[in-house]
């Protein structure tokens, strides 16, 4: 058991070296091709009524890979996307001040957060999407009237 094979040596021959050089860089290449590629889009707001506003948000992975693997997202070893309106907890009527999502999945999977707010018009509403993995990326919306 173990062990190095009779035979077989540490390093390949000198003449194929530079076409595993080649055959390696383009593996490379073609796996960071595919890796998640996390894109937030900027807040909306909705004026639903007097000081009512529902502000929505989605953030989505164009990338062929999920930003989490199924095993790392069943671990839960690192820390999930978290997308948080900054807002005073009792400003919120409906939705929960953070958003946990372990995975988002590949090639155009989404994931959408909502939340009814009060807050007057004019007043400047910050949501913000962290990740361990990915850029950290504050987004602004205006509440503006007639939206």
């Amino acid at each position: 058991m173990g062990g190095f094979a009779p035979g077989f040596r540490v390093n390949p021959p000198e003449s194929e070296l530079e076409p595993l050089a080649e055959q390696h860089s383009e593996f490379v290449s073609a796996l960071l091709a595919k890796l998640p590629q996390l894109s937030v889009s900027d807040p909306e707001a909705e004026r639903l009524g007097q000081g009512l506003w529902r502000v929505r948000v989605r953030a989505t992975n164009s990338g062929f890979l999920p930003t989490r693997s199924a095993m790392g997202a069943k671990a839960r070893r690192t820390a999930p996307v978290v997308i948080s309106i900054d807002v005073d907890p009792d400003a919120i009527v409906s939705g929960a001040r953070h958003h946990q999502f372990w995975s988002i999945g590949g090639s155009g999977a989404h994931a959408d957060c909502e939340w009814i707010i009060r807050a007057d018009a004019g007043q400047a509403i910050t949501v913000t999407t962290r990740t361990s993995v990915l850029v950290n990326r504050p987004g602004r919306v205006h509440l503006k009237e007639g939206r």
